[in-house]
């Protein structure tokens, strides 16, 4: 996966992270290092501190993460929370024309991931 190139400010991080798409079925779970900020370097991304590094997800309506977004404002999620976001599958829309990306966020406590 290639490097990211961004003005993420994180004490001992820098530029040591990587962009991270969600299969199906996957879930990932970290630690909020910086929350999408439209209009900002990057800013339609969620930086997760993970076991595996710090990942870089897309997670606004404008990338195709409808549900993500909501569910990061909906549930108040901060920097230094602990999350899972899930991606369950597709689903499609009542009129069935359009089909959107099912994630779900859940707050977890720091002992659920491995550190």
């Amino acid at each position: 996966m290639p490097r990211g190139q961004t003005g993420l400010s994180v004490e001992g991080v820098g530029n040591d992270w990587r962009d991270h798409e969600l299969e199906v079925g996957e879930t990932v779970k970290g630690e909020v290092l910086r929350l999408p900020s439209p209009g900002d370097f990057n800013g339609n991304r969620i930086f997760l501190k993970t076991e595996d590094g710090v990942l870089s997800i897309l997670a606004t309506a404008t990338r195709g993460h409808t549900l993500l977004e909501r569910a990061l404002a909906a549930k108040k999620i901060a920097v230094g929370d602990f999350v899972e976001i899930e991606f369950s599958g597709w689903a499609e829309t009542q009129d069935t024309e359009r089909k959107y990306r099912f994630e779900e966020v859940r707050r977890i406590t720091s002992e659920k991931v491995v550190k």
